[in-house]
């Protein structure tokens, strides 16, 4: 569906999935929007991956997803969005674990990190 698809692609960015069968689907996707040819066949036709091709087929012909496409797409990008965030949260406790300031510079680098942490902490809570 179109119109769901450009609510997706306004919420995520291809850096937000960390599976590799969905990354390559969702960079399929935005390929087919560029193009206009967001089309069942042509989709196919671009993944040239049979895991995709059956995640489609799948989805596809679910009734549940017929039935409640709204509501299903804004929870996965939710689910997606929270992900992301504390993917990109534990990386930035790895990198504020493992410094070590020595000079002025590095006690503002710390703060500027502790921030970006708070950040994602405030988004996380939402």
């Amino acid at each position: 569906d179109l119109d769901q698809f450009k609510v997706m692609r306004t919420e995520l960015t291809e850096n937000d999935f960390q599976d590799p069968v969905a990354k390559k689907l969702f960079i399929t996707l935005e390929e087919c929007f560029r193009e206009d040819s967001l089309s069942f066949n042509t989709i196919l036709d671009k993944c040239n991956n049979e895991e995709i091709e059956k995640m489609i087929a799948r989805v596809a012909s679910s009734k549940e997803f017929k039935d409640n496409t709204q509501k299903i797409i804004q929870d996965i990008i939710v689910l997606i969005k929270r992900n992301s965030l504390e993917r990109q949260r534990d990386n930035l406790m790895m990198r504020i674990r493992g410094f070590v300031p020595v000079t002025p510079e590095d006690n503002e680098e710390l703060a500027k990190l502790l921030s970006q942490k708070m950040d994602l902490d405030s988004k996380l809570k939402q």
